[in-house]
């Protein structure tokens, strides 16, 4: 393998290494930075719900309990839950792809029930008083998400309705039944609330971003090798090259008479001047020997 072809294979082999780490590098760069607007956005949903939810308790639910009679429940009034959902469910249409989900493992709606990595988590939070807060990414029908989860502690006030069925309003046994959401102890775990952030997109657009970026890097690779080719070619294979025939030449006594123009730079040059000595120096000694 030639000079020139060495030169480029290794500059062609770096260069592709380089630019591989490079897109590799962006993608996860890119990814890191969904992950951290994810982590943003989780968050910001699940203190408006938290928000919303801890006001109608605090504030709301105690002048309702002046002037509901006990044994009357209006569910879109009375229920966290239900209030929760109802204020999820119209800011969900401004933000398609995310998920609220009021987790429990025997919830009274139906599409509360906590799923596989729902009841860990709740059992985590169980298991573990000081754990505030639990996050990472799960698969959701098959596209990554993003999600935040935060325990729900059952609060003294939340007992009204889920002690005993005895206990709650008759309204509410009859709406729901007495066999699910009862039964609670204050300061337990029964819940959790869980936002999922879609990831699927951004991790498209990083994909998409390093995939240009290699693209990009590609191209100039290709141009730079053709431009190494080029240079190589004219500034060292072809003197050398020519240089090679001359000193052919010059061992066999041939052209001893006609000067090497001296070209190009640095060691070229140099090598230039070093085989037009050596003519001058052969032409003067057979010179010599033939007088």
């Amino acid at each position: 393998m030639g000079i020139r072809n060495r030169v480029l294979l290794t500059t062609g082999v770096l260069t592709a290494v380089t630019v591989a780490a490079v897109g590799v590098g962006s993608y996860e760069l890119s990814r890191l930075a969904a992950l951290r607007d994810a982590k943003e956005k989780g968050r910001i949903i699940f203190k408006t719900m938290e928000g919303i939810q801890n006001n109608f308790m605090a504030a709301q639910r105690p002048l309702l309990a002046k002037v509901v009679e006990k044994e009357r429940f209006y569910p879109e009034l009375m229920s966290g839950a239900v209030i929760t959902r109802m204020v999820w469910d119209q800011l969900a249409l401004g933000l398609p792809g995310y998920q609220f989900k009021q987790a429990a493992m025997d919830p009274r709606w139906e599409p509360n029930r906590a799923d596989a990595n729902e009841i860990q988590i709740i059992h985590a939070f169980r298991a573990d008083a000081a754990l505030k807060s639990q996050e990472g990414q799960v698969g959701r029908e098959g596209e990554p998400f993003y999600y935040y989860a935060t325990p729900r502690n059952t609060g003294k006030g939340c007992l009204t309705c889920h002690s005993e069925p005895e206990a709650a309003p008759k309204d509410q046994v009859a709406i729901y039944g007495a066999d699910r959401a009862y039964h609670w102890k204050e300061g337990e775990v029964n819940a959790a609330f869980v936002v999922y952030v879609p990831l699927g997109p951004a991790l498209a657009e990083a994909r998409t971003s390093a995939l240009w970026l290699l693209a990009v890097a590609g191209a100039g690779l290709l141009l730079a090798l053709l431009a190494n080719w080029v240079l190589l070619d004219r500034a060292v294979v072809r003197p050398i090259v020519a240089l090679s025939v001359r000193t052919d030449e010059i061992s066999m006594g041939r052209r001893l008479d006609e000067k090497i123009p001296v070209t190009g730079d640095g060691e070229i040059r140099t090598l230039t001047h070093a085989v037009e000595r050596l003519r001058v120096t052969i032409a003067k000694m057979l010179k010599r020997s033939a007088a």
